[in-house]
């Protein structure tokens, strides 16, 4: 609840579920809770798998 309420991050809140964020993001995509992952971020992933493509 703390993370759909965007008082934690994605990692702060595996945390303190005591598991791993992929793990957490399971959990989260089981019950329906969106990730907050806005365009600034994708495009930022974009520039870096650009970047690892060309190296």
């Amino acid at each position: 609840m703390l993370f759909e309420k965007d008082k934690l991050t994605l990692g702060q809140a595996a945390r303190l579920a005591c598991t791993n964020r992929l793990l957490f993001q399971h959990l989260l995509a089981s019950r329906a809770i969106p990730v907050h992952y806005d365009v600034a971020q994708f495009e930022h992933d974009l520039s870096t798998i650009h970047k690892l493509e060309t190296a």
